[in-house]
């Protein structure tokens, strides 16, 4: 992995790489196990904050998650950030003015 990095990106990988990688050099049941512990932190903060979670069938939010897997590969989670349905609109609107752009 130590080639892979760079001063912009630093060290990061896709979710796919990363478990291509693991499973490659770790194995399958240790990189299943690990995408299970994240996926259990995931749940776990959601159920936390259920009940302020805004539930209006109108709105939604998306979660971004930051988390860190230690040299044992046990994951850590840093923060949650959220982005409500206006900013990702907006970024979706900017996103479509420049695909119609393209098309013409």
């Amino acid at each position: 992995m130590r080639g892979e990095y760079n001063s912009l990106h630093g060290g990061k990988l896709s979710v796919q790489n990363l478990r291509l990688h693991l499973e490659s050099t770790r194995g399958k049941q240790v990189s299943e196990k690990l995408f299970d512990q994240i996926s259990w932190i995931i749940i776990h903060s959601l159920k936390a904050i259920a009940p302020v979670i805004a539930t209006d069938r109108h709105c939604f939010e998306c979660y971004g998650y930051d988390i860190i897997i230690d040299n044992n590969l046990k994951p850590w989670l840093i923060e949650v950030g959220v982005i409500n349905n206006t900013v990702l609109f907006l970024f979706l609107c900017n996103i479509f003015v420049k695909m119609c752009k393209d098309l013409w």
